[in-house]
């Protein structure tokens, strides 16, 4: 296992990479093209998983299976949500769901937000996503996917069924990985 300096610096090599990334996006840029896109980044070690992320783009945690832990979107309509404007169900289509206040490619410096769990003895899925995935397949769905699956391919494709059914043809900002883990043995606390 690693210590807990050891972890603080493997999150912030995914906080730099992120970084990186952005400083990348921002030279590239011309006025004509101002490309901006979400980031979700998870590492998985023995022991912990670790995640950085900017923008809509989630984190979905899993424990035993059931849902345990989703990212907070940096967006106008979580605002919303945390200020008791609207439900956490209502941000799907949410009319600023869209306007986005940390993404790769923003003016400027960014902002990244990191999180990580210690991985006590029990069977872990992380689900990464884009709203375009998570905008048609609810978290209930996501849950009930992953008790019928039989490996994290098999859960994704369960869901994109779910999607295919409901997204609009034009919808091509869909894209899902998923990860699993059983781990036996370990003991810790949870720190989002």
């Amino acid at each position: 296992l690693l210590s807990r300096r050891q972890r603080q610096m493997c999150i912030r090599d995914r906080y730099d990479l992120i970084l990186q990334a952005h400083r990348r996006i921002l030279s590239s840029q011309t006025p004509v093209c101002r490309m901006r896109s979400t980031i979700i980044a998870l590492s998985v070690g023995s022991g912990h998983a670790d995640w950085a992320y900017a923008g809509d783009s989630r984190l979905y945690q899993f424990y035993n299976g059931e849902l345990v832990y989703q990212t907070r979107d940096h967006s106008a309509s979580q605002v919303a949500v945390l200020m008791g404007e609207i439900t956490q169900d209502e941000i799907r289509f949410h009319k600023d769901r869209s306007q986005l206040f940390r993404a790769l490619g923003q003016d400027g410096g960014l902002n990244v937000d990191t999180g990580s769990v210690d991985l006590i003895p029990g069977q872990y899925a992380f689900l990464l996503c884009s709203d375009g995935f998570w905008e048609y397949v609810y978290e209930q769905e996501m849950t009930v996917s992953l008790a019928k699956a039989s490996s994290p391919e098999d859960w994704v494709e369960k869901m994109r069924s779910i999607l295919r059914q409901r997204a609009p043809e034009n919808n091509d900002n869909n894209t899902a990985a998923a990860s699993d883990r059983r781990s036996p043995t370990g003991a810790g606390t949870y720190s989002p």
